[in-house]
Parts: structure tokens; C-alpha cells; sequence
């Protein structure tokens, strides 16, 4: 069974790899510490004279906040370019070797033509296809021909999945991902919500009352399904659902191999306000109803709550969980781009610094709402990116005209959010066990600012905090200025940790004018 609470006792394993800095686990919260005027801790159930008692607070960190990052756009990576792409998006892209993989929503246009629409047997909410595409580089894609379905005569088409594919229930806010401990048969997974009978609803409530959502009266016809795939190309739809819940945005569901389960995050209600809400099953053919995971920002106004969730594990870093949730705004009816994060995919906290991406300027692509999807892929030019679709109007606005395009929200290489001095600050790590004897930050410093770090080391007669026992300086490091995304901690001419045996160590940041956006540890 996999360690359910994370980071509980140190020291902390700190695996090879980078780590971005997107919580505060990596800053020490401290010790407050009284000493008496011999200098020595007291106890707080000692006796002293108040007027010999003074403050020694050990490692307290102080001028620094967490912040997110701004992104950037990137030029447009999926337009309607096909005769079955009437309106396009929400893609979930997989970075496999050295091929970048897209799976996207396609509503075709004969949903409004109408000589042909009423002979469908779907509408716009369940006849979507799910289309494919793949890209080299993660910028010029490829929509190849998967010989799976015709559109209108037209066999050569890159629709694998929907409509008569996925049968009677259609298809509905999919996620797809890549199962890496699944048999060969089913490495890739499909989960999405899809129309049911009222027969087949009143039969699963009977059977599984504990599965079915409250909320079906509301919407007595739509319930979770799944469909398995060898490679992403040809899909198996399983007949039977899954569990009984609405979540009409994309869902998103990945195998989490920590917790050697699958967790699922859809859209959630709490009190009438769109949340996200969150689910955990080691047998994906069977799902528990989801329970809240994140509700809307505390600072954030009255009439915003959440739409899709975005949800993403840093490449090269799995204990590093990240969301980027849709604020949506029902005064403007208009959404924007945030970040969560969480070290264990279950407690989730916000970054603070406010939106990281807001709709474009009046006539681009995105000027009207924008909405978070899935992935988070290393780019060229030291970039790195999750891909968003933007709309050109308002989220409820009649959509039959609606143009949707979808991009990159970027940023430099691990730079998503970072601890940010804007004058002197500092902080020390909790006890750490790195996997490896190199240290490499990702900083970017003010012409004037720089950054210094001091490790530390148990000593004898240690105790498990910092302050309170025998640590001891084992060496500091030259000053880093500039903007690196790697540059090595140099101890006086050596890039290895002065430390005596491998063993727990304590880094002591000092930063002035500068962002600390997270580190590497290398050298094992």
C-alpha cells in the first residue's frame, strides 16, 4: 500500500530531477526558540526571569512570497481545418519519446444543417468526435489518416473515437491518457460521460445506490463510461457505465503510481457553485462518486466559481501535482487561468499571485473565454507549456457562430511559479535526503540581487529540528547572479555538497532581489 501522507516524518527523500518550487514544502517553517542569558534554550515549563528572556527564532523565513508566474501565449497549435471540425478543442496532449500525441473534441457542422440533423440521433452534446493528431515538435501537428471512421464519403479522416465508434451513448468531456502499468491491450484509456436510458439509470441506482449522484434527478441521462485502447488509435468502448455522475467539462483521469490507483478530478457543485471535485479507484472499470477537492479562491469576487481543472503532474517529477483551473466570472461571463498544486494528488492549496493567463485583446482568438486542458509538455527554446482553447465570445453566448482556436500557455522551463525576494529575504529547507550530491537552481536575480546558500549537517547529539541541536555549517556557496535555468551551486570551487557522509543536509537560502524558482539535484 502506498504512503498516504507524504512528507510526515524527516528527513524527506528528495528525489534525482528537478523540482519546481510551486508550494511552500520546501521551506522550513521554523522554530521559535527562547534562550535565557547563559544563551541556552529554555523549556516552556522552566522557570526564568522574563526580564533574561530573549528571542533566538531558528530559521524563520522572512522576505519571501510565493508567487505565480505570468504566462505567454503561444502561436495557435489546433484550428478548424477539416470539413467535420465545425468547432474544436479541449486536447489532451502526451509526450511519448520523442512524439507529441493530441486527442481533441471535434462538434462537426451537420449538427445545424437541417436536412441532416434530425437523422443524426445525436446533438451537439453527444455526436462530437474524438480526433487525433500528433507534431514533432509540439507546434505544426499532422492530422493523419487513422482509417477508423468516413465523414460524409470521406474515408481518409483522423476521427478514432464518437458517434457510432463509441455507440449509443456518444461522447462527452473525455479524458485520454496513457496507462503505463496497464496490460499491452489497454495502455491507452478513454473516460467520458455519455447519454443513458432511464431504464438503465433506474436499474444501476438499484443495484449501486452508493454510485449514483444526487444530482440525476436534475438530469435523469448521462452517466460515466470508459473505452480501452492498444494504441490510442483503435478504441474498445466498454458497455457498461462506470459510475452515475454529471461532469460536463473535460474530465481528467490518470494512473497515480504512488497511490498504485487512478484518480479522477471532474467538476464538482457545492451550494450552487461550479467546484472541483476529486476521485480515487484502483479498478478503473469501477468508481466511487467524487467528493470536493478545490472550491474557488477565498480573495476571489463573489461571482466566480470554476470550470475546467487542468490537472497535470510536472514531466520528470511526479510528486510535483499541478491544476489550471477556469475561474469563471458569471458578472462577464468570461474566464481566466489560475494554478493549484498539491505533493500528494489529494490536498490541494492555490498558488497565490492571481490569474496566470486572462482572455486576448478584442478580436483574437481568445478574447472572449478560455479554458484550461490537459498536458504539460517540455517545448523547444527552453520553454514549457499546457495547451488552452480560446473562444472568440462569451461562454454562454449562442454558439452557433463561435470560433475556437487553441494555443500554449507558456512559460520558461520550470518557471511556473517561484519564491520571490523583491529585497532581502531568506529561509532554510526542512531536513532533506537528496538523491544525488550536486544542487543546480533555476534563479533569476536583479542586476544588484543575488542568492547564497549555506548547507548544513547533522552534528553529534543531533535533534530532529533545526536550531534545537547539533547542526552543523558544512560549507557556503560562491553568490549566484543572473538568469540561469540551471546553473550549478558552486562551494568554493567544488559543485559537489560539502558533506562529510551522505546523510540528511539543511539548505540555508539567502536571496536579495531575487526568484528562486526551484532546483535540481543531479550527481548520484
Amino acid at each position: 500500500m502506498a504512503e498516504l501522507l507524504p512528507g510526515r516524518v524527516p528527513p524527506f527523500d528528495v528525489a534525482a530531477g528537478y523540482h519546481p518550487i510551486m508550494d511552500y514544502r520546501f521551506v522550513s517553517a521554523g522554530q521559535p526558540r527562547w534562550v535565557g542569558a547563559d544563551g541556552k534554550p529554555i523549556h516552556y515549563w522552566e522557570t526564568a526571569d522574563p526580564d533574561q528572556i530573549r528571542a533566538e527564532h531558528a530559521n524563520v523565513p522572512r522576505g519571501i512570497e510565493l508567487r505565480a508566474q505570468p504566462a505567454e501565449r503561444s502561436e495557435l497549435i489546433l484550428t478548424c481545418t477539416e470539413p467535420w471540425e465545425y468547432n474544436n478543442g479541449g486536447p489532451a496532449i502526451i509526450r511519448e519519446g520523442g512524439l507529441y500525441r493530441m486527442w481533441y473534441h471535434a462538434i462537426a457542422p451537420d449538427h445545424w444543417d437541417p436536412e441532416i440533423a434530425p437523422s443524426l440521433g445525436w446533438g451537439p452534446d453527444w455526436g462530437g468526435f474524438v480526433c487525433y493528431a500528433e507534431s514533432d515538435d509540439g507546434f505544426e501537428w499532422r492530422k493523419p489518416d487513422c482509417g477508423q471512421y468516413a465523414w460524409q464519403g470521406q474515408d481518409a479522416t483522423n476521427i478514432v473515437f464518437g458517434r457510432e465508434l463509441a455507440g449509443e451513448p456518444g461522447i462527452h468531456g473525455e479524458s485520454v491518457f496513457l496507462d503505463p502499468q496497464a496490460p499491452a491491450h489497454e495502455r491507452f484509456k478513454c473516460f467520458y460521460m455519455g447519454r443513458l436510458s432511464k431504464d438503465v439509470i433506474t436499474q444501476w441506482a438499484r443495484e449501486h445506490p452508493e454510485r449514483v449522484d444526487p444530482w440525476i434527478a436534475e438530469h435523469p441521462d448521462r452517466g460515466f463510461f470508459v473505452a480501452t485502447s492498444p494504441d490510442g488509435i483503435r478504441w474498445t468502448p466498454h458497455p457498461e457505465p462506470v459510475v452515475i455522475f454529471i461532469s460536463d467539462t473535460m474530465n481528467v483521469v490518470d494512473w497515480n503510481a504512488e497511490r498504485e490507483s487512478y484518480v479522477w478530478y471532474s467538476r464538482g457543485w457545492s451550494w450552487d457553485r461550479r467546484t472541483i471535485a476529486r476521485a480515487e479507484s484502483r479498478d478503473f472499470f469501477a468508481w466511487p462518486l467524487p467528493e470536493q477537492a478545490l472550491t474557488t479562491p477565498p480573495d476571489d469576487l463573489a461571482f466566480t466559481d470554476i470550470y475546467t481543472n487542468g490537472k497535470v503532474t510536472y514531466p520528470g517529477d511526479p510528486s510535483t501535482h499541478i491544476m489550471f483551473p477556469t475561474l469563471y466570472d458569471r458578472a462577464l461571463d468570461t474566464t481566466s487561468l489560475a494554478v493549484a498544486t498539491s505533493s500528494d494528488d489529494v490536498v490541494w492549496n492555490w498558488v497565490p499571485g492571481g490569474p496566470v493567463l486572462e482572455p486576448g485583446a478584442e478580436g483574437t482568438f481568445d478574447s472572449g473565454c478560455l479554458f484550461g486542458c490537459k498536458g504539460l509538455v517540455e517545448l523547444a527554446g527552453d520553454r514549457i507549456g499546457t495547451p488552452y482553447t480560446g473562444n472568440d465570445l462569451p461562454h454562454k453566448y449562442p454558439r452557433q457562430n463561435l470560433q475556437s482556436a487553441t494555443a500554449y500557455a507558456t512559460w520558461g522551463r520550470g518557471r511556473i511559479a517561484g519564491l520571490v525576494a523583491e529585497g532581502d529575504g531568506e529561509f532554510a529547507t526542512p531536513q532533506m535526503l537528496l538523491q544525488g550530491r550536486e544542487v543546480r537552481l533555476n534563479v533569476k536575480t536583479a542586476a544588484d540581487g543575488e542568492v547564497r546558500v549555506t548547507a548544513l549537517e547533522r552534528g553529534p547529539g543531533w535533534t530532529s529540528r533545526p536550531g534545537h541541536g547539533a547542526w552543523i555549517e558544512v560549507g557556503e556557496s560562491r553568490s549566484i547572479q543572473g538568469d540561469h535555468l540551471g546553473v550549478p551551486v558552486d562551494w568554493n570551487g567544488s559543485q559537489s555538497l560539502p558533506l562529510s557522509r551522505h546523510g540528511p543536509v539543511v539548505l540555508q537560502f539567502k536571496l536579495r532581489k531575487a526568484t528562486l524558482f526551484g532546483f535540481e539535484v543531479t550527481g548520484i
